[in-house]
């Protein structure tokens, strides 16, 4: 009987889980359908994402959590011997006062491949300005592929 009960338990549990999931994806998917285009203005180290949804923070957030977020162990150790394990989650963003989020500019290829993979219309805006000789090369950039790619393209 008990093992019966322990059965039906993890069922409920699994349905509950499949809920949940199938609760944030249709909220990503309303978050699409709800906001037009994502404004991006690429300066030099910083940039800002604004969405045009009235959803935008925490919705647009789920949408690139993965790419802005990461956990983090710290480990401590107590008087007793026991080493002590925290985690934490650690931010490549923040928002600011105007409900905007900014990121790290070397992140943006990364973001907008999610935002277009996911339907959202992207519209860039690049305020940066290079000296000629800080230009990369398009012939570099053709010639390139891969992590060297996407490297040149992050910097």
């Amino acid at each position: 009987m008990a093992c019966l009960y322990h059965y039906f338990r993890c069922v409920l549990q699994g349905l509950v889980q499949d809920f949940k999931s199938t609760f944030e994806v249709w909220l990503i998917e309303r978050y699409i359908h709800m906001a037009e285009t994502v404004k991006i203005d690429i300066r030099h180290g910083r940039s800002r994402l604004s969405l045009s949804s009235r959803l935008s923070s925490s919705i647009g957030r789920n949408l690139i959590k993965d790419l802005i977020e990461f956990p983090i162990k710290e480990f401590s150790c107590a008087g007793n011997g026991m080493i002590r394990e925290v985690t934490r989650d650690a931010r490549l963003w923040r928002e600011c006062s105007s409900r905007k989020i900014i990121v790290l500019t070397g992140l943006i290829p990364a973001l907008l491949d999610r935002h277009e993979q996911s339907g959202v219309e992207v519209k860039v805006i690049d305020h940066r300005r290079f000296r000629k000789r800080q230009i990369l090369s398009q012939t570099v950039l053709r010639n390139s592929s891969g992590d060297e790619r996407e490297f040149l393209l992050a910097i």
